[in-house]
């Protein structure tokens, strides 16, 4: 297929990017798919993983994800209007704020992970168990890029 041809000539790192697009996006719009009533960006489906389970104050946010400052902001924002979040004053810090799932927008997350983890079931039928478990290895392993200098 033309798909293979251009995948051939592609660089690792590029083709490691091309194949992360296409599987965020792919999930996204089957999650998207399934919570009909509301249609979420790639920034909202990431703050949404990053917050699932916990509370997490926006300067916490903004410090662990990479995306700007109004990006996180714009994001909390509208899923605050889509009742998928709450946002509450910390008590003793007048400036900070902590972001919270609501219940519903705890059920969107566990969407977006079934339809992860049914999609990494899928490749490892593909690509096999044994591959499967070689590439998460080496994705896993540090690779000490802080140490690499270019020639």
């Amino acid at each position: 297929t033309n798909m293979k041809k251009i995948h051939e000539n592609l660089a690792f790192v590029d083709l490691m990017s091309e194949r992360y697009g296409e599987l965020r996006a792919m999930i996204e719009k089957l999650t998207n798919d399934e919570i009909i009533d509301n249609h979420l960006s790639s920034s909202q489906w990431y703050v949404i993983t990053i917050i699932y389970k916990r509370t997490s104050s926006l300067s916490q946010l903004n410090d662990w994800m990479n995306l700007s400052r109004q990006a996180i902001h714009k994001a909390i924002k509208n899923l605050q209007e889509k009742n998928i979040v709450t946002v509450s004053d910390v008590e003793g810090n007048k400036k900070e704020k902590s972001v919270t799932l609501t219940q519903y927008g705890e059920s969107c997350c566990e969407k977006y992970i079934n339809i992860k983890h049914q999609i990494e079931l899928y490749i490892q039928k593909q690509i096999g168990v044994e591959n499967m478990k070689l590439m998460k290895t080496y994705l896993g392993k540090d690779w000490h890029l802080e140490d690499f200098k270019v020639d």
